[in-house]
């Protein structure tokens, strides 16, 4: 709920430091940006009560905020068109020789808009006089073939959202559909935050969701190239004028598609006017969620404080040369968090114990809680160290009534015996390393100790409950250089603190806080530029610039936590850490759900840390990303008779700078995995860990720092033909270069599947890749593996048709073919680019009869991140995603 708001008055000292302010943002905005066009258009012909032309009026348009005028004269027909109208309320005025003045008020042009005015009827009289008419609502666009949705100011600030990003309205928005497929699963809205939000998780009309939809604020595109399913910075809705979202049929000036959502932040206008606000939840009256009722917790309080303020005006007093808006919110979130259940070791199991008595608690079809070295019929392994350490009364089986079993009683009939629990009888066989290995389980920062009999055998939980804090900050400035010129400039700044006790990103479901948080201080930060110049009321040329950025550097918190030799744990690994870490432990048989910032149980506990320390260094020792997106646009406007022709070009270069191992477990880290298919298991994983008995062991080399980039040029032509007062026709063809994605921190390349050349040998090495090539060993193959098409000839037609002449029902439509590009993340899974560098990937192939087991394995091999599959592009393939979109409605 919104607790108070006012308006108030700006005092002197307030006015210099918005001046102050602005001179600022000049500066910091005169550098590369990443924009699009964001301006519309609006047309007319100028004709008598009898629908007779009248030429050679003269028109002229007046922004209501801002007081200031552009005029054309109309054409022998009397069509006139200005281009290049910034978002706002308008008043149109005509005048001609012989008819009174007519004016029309309160004109509201949406951005991206063609808006046509077809009520306009002048009058016999003199110039003196003036007919002032009421300003008609356009139900539907009557001279365009798009299919779009608009939300203005009202709708946008007064519509309820559960968080504080505006693109959260692209649910409401028509032919929008999650893409969880079957399953449904809702976009989690309550927490806002930056390099998050909707995008990946909606699909307009049955677009590709991942590229097929573009997010772009106040020209600049905040999409994150990265996964195509993120967006850099967040859109805040006290600071947004309004939203469209264009889902067909747009004109050949748009980049990217089929889909595009843009917003438009608040401007300053001729008077001062500025608001304070907070909004708040408080979830202390809510219904607890079922999963914590379900597992017998007491409901966590969460709350959401926003609180801010915004003002603008002119920079200076009753001038209307220059104007500004700056807009400050705080985001104070504490959330309800995540459950997560395990069963932990317990200081039974950890001394060897797992009798009946040890065990009853939990449950028994569990990997954790079965009896260690009771025969299974589906226990293909036993031979292999039970029946030895059982015969040999290393470990002691015990019956029903609690009575010791004898081993070669039991070893000669197995069926004779029911077994209730075991116990590590001969200390010499307990793994010291193991030992430590399960006191950090059973002692994990934070966790909660649980009665498993009355917790469905779970004896410890996690509610991962940590708050999210972070500014927005927004400033705008809008400048009437000239009568000619005129130019607008924005700055966005969002730091955002981010505090992770599991893991990054994405975490196996058993994973129990690490012993070190490793938090983030993200930053979001987006920069746009533009200049209009008025050659003539027929010539107007638009340029942009911007630059959207990203950082998300992730640290350890406490480095001495999450070092091993911390615990005394001394395993020395096939490669040496570049940041001493404790491993990621995990186990596959026991870890059900997908894990990540979802509520989950799961029987067994385990570690999934990032690796940290990369090759070169990138922020130090940090882990994380970085993505940014500069770009520049100019588009040139020629009206000519009933024809607005359009000619523009267009760049702008993508980047996604990642550490390898920065998430998800793997890398240098290293991770151990127990389960009950290692060769000398005893069917109970904590009774593995305990005696060292592991299922394997991986590690990489190196955490290699990539920074792929690619690179987009586009040139387009377009026409918008005002056929007749009804009927507009809208054509243009866009040339488009999607470059493709290639690294520039290194020459070695991406690696392609080249099935002409059998063999490749691995550089440094005695293993082969076959049938793998890259640049860095064959020249013909480009740095970015796939080669790229110099353009693809995109057309863009649309046409609408007013049926009654009064803008209430209108035939439109058209097709386009719109093209974007991959994301990072597809251009470098499974070794792409590790393999080319000499990543070497480590997994074990040894048998365990201690951790220490590891340095009797064979040496690591040459290959990708997991050395059993390793994949690489099309040799030759120059091909680019792309979406032909078409539509007809009335």
């Amino acid at each position: 709920m919104k607790l108070f708001q006012s308006r108030f008055e700006i005092s002197p000292v307030v006015r210099v430091g918005m001046t102050l302010s602005i001179a600022l943002l000049l500066v910091l905005s005169l550098q590369p940006a990443f924009s699009q066009t964001v301006t519309s258009s609006l047309s007319g012909t100028a004709a008598d009560t009898s629908g007779a032309a009248v030429p050679d009026a003269k028109v002229v348009l007046t922004n209501e905020g801002t007081k200031t005028s552009q005029t054309v004269t109309a054409s022998g027909t009397g069509y006139f068109s200005f281009t290049a109208i910034l978002p706002g309320t308008y008043t149109l005025t005509i005048t001609a020789k012989g008819f009174s003045t007519w004016q029309e008020k309160s004109i509201v042009i949406y951005q991206q808009e063609s808006r046509t005015v077809t009520n306009i009827a002048l009058k016999v009289g003199a110039v003196s006089e003036t007919v002032e008419v009421t300003a008609a609502e356009q139900p539907v666009p009557t001279d365009s073939g798009v299919t779009s949705t608009t939300l203005n100011n009202t709708l946008v600030s007064q519509i309820a959202i559960q968080g504080r990003d505006a693109a959260e309205l692209i649910r409401l928005m028509p032919g929008m559909a999650m893409n969880s497929g079957l399953g449904n699963t809702q976009w989690n809205s309550a927490v806002t935050q930056i390099n998050n939000g909707p995008i990946g998780n909606f699909t307009a009309g049955g677009a590709q969701p991942n590229g097929g939809m573009q997010l772009v604020m106040d020209g600049s595109v905040i999409t994150d190239a990265g996964n195509q399913g993120t967006q850099i910075a967040n859109i805040n809705q006290d600071m947004t004028q309004e939203v469209t979202i264009q889902t067909s049929a747009f004109d050949a000036e748009h980049a990217h598609g089929p889909v595009t959502f843009s917003s438009t932040g608040k401007s300053g206008t001729s008077q001062y006017h500025g608001e304070g606000y907070v909004y708040t939840r408080n979830g202390s009256f809510n219904a607890n969620d079922s999963f914590f009722n379900a597992k017998g917790l007491r409901k966590p309080i969460d709350h959401y404080w926003y609180e801010g303020f915004n003002v603008g005006g002119p920079v200076i007093p009753h001038h209307n040369k220059a104007f500004f808006f700056f807009g400050f919110e705080h985001l104070n979130q504490k959330p309800v968090g995540a459950l997560h259940q395990y069963i932990v070791p317990t200081a039974a199991m950890m001394s060897g114990d797992f009798t009946n008595s040890s065990l009853a608690p939990y449950p028994g079809w569990s990997n954790s809680a079965t009896v260690p070295c009771a025969d299974n019929s589906s226990f293909w392994n036993y031979g292999t160290f039970c029946q030895n350490a059982v015969q040999n009364g290393q470990i002691t089986l015990y019956d029903q009534n609690g009575s010791p079993i004898s081993g070669s009683a039991y070893n000669a009939n197995p069926s004779a015996f029911t077994v209730s629990g075991s116990k590590i009888t001969d200390p010499a066989l307990i793994d010291p390393n193991g030992l430590i290995l399960m006191k950090l389980l059973a002692n994990a920062r934070g966790l909660q100790a649980i009665d498993p009999a009355t917790n469905n055998g779970y004896n410890a939980q996690f509610l991962d409950q940590t708050p999210v804090s972070s500014n927005e900050m927004n400033i705008r400035g809008d400048f009437n250089i000239t009568s000619k010129m005129r130019a607008f400039a924005t700055f966005t700044r969002q730091p955002e603190t981010d505090i992770n006790n599991i893991g990054l990103w994405w975490w196996a479901p058993n994973a129990v806080p690490y012993p070190s948080q490793t938090p983030a201080s993200q930053l979001a930060r987006d920069y746009s530029f533009g200049v209009t110049y008025t050659f003539s009321p027929t010539l107007i040329n638009e340029a942009t610039f911007g630059y959207a950025y990203f950082i998300n550097p992730v640290t350890l918190a406490t480095p001495s936590a999450a070092n091993p030799t911390t615990y005394g744990y001394n395993v020395q690994g096939p490669y040496s850490q570049p940041v001493p870490q404790v491993p990621d432990i995990v186990s596959w048989c026991c870890s059900p759900g997908g894990g990540g910032g979802s509520n989950s149980a799961t029987t067994s506990a385990g570690f999934n840390a990032s690796s940290f320390g990369t090759t070169p260094n990138w922020y130090g020792k940090a882990a994380g990303k970085d993505s940014y997106t500069p770009d520049f646009s100019d588009n040139f406007t020629w009206t000519k008779h009933t024809h607005t022709l359009k000619f523009g070009y267009f760049w702008a270069r993508y980047a996604n700078v990642q550490t390898e191992g920065a998430c998800c477990g793997g890398g240098t880290v290293g991770q151990w995995d127990f389960d009950n298919y290692a060769f000398e298991s005893t069917n109970n994983i904590y009774a593995d860990m305990l005696l060292g008995h592991a299922a394997g062991f991986t590690q990489a080399s190196t955490n290699f720092f990539d920074n792929v980039v690619y690179n987009e040029h586009d040139f387009y032509a377009q026409d918008a033909w005002k056929v007749k007062p009804r009927l507009t026709l809208h054509y243009g063809v866009r040339f488009e270069h999607e470059g493709q994605w290639y690294p520039t921190n290194e020459n070695q390349g991406i690696m392609v599947w080249n099935p002409t050349n059998s063999v490749q040998p691995y550089a440094g090495s005695s293993a082969a890749l076959a049938g793998f090539d890259w640049h860095g060993i064959d020249n013909k193959v480009p740095i970015s593996g796939w080669r790229s098409h110099s353009f693809f000839v995109d057309p863009r037609i649309g046409v609408a048709y007013d049926l009654t002449g009064n803008g209430r029902t209108v035939l439109r439509g058209g097709f386009g073919i719109y093209r974007h590009n991959v994301s990072y993340n597809q251009v470098t899974a499974n070794g792409l680019l590790d393999a080319p560098l000499g990543l070497k990937s480590f997994s074990s192939n040894c048998t365990f009869t201690s951790l220490a087991s590891l340095s009797t394995c064979s040496s690591a091999t040459a290959g990708s991140r997991t050395s059993q599959n390793v994949e690489g592009m099309l040799f030759g393939d120059d091909k680019a995603p792309h979406t032909q979109n078409w539509n007809v409605t009335t």
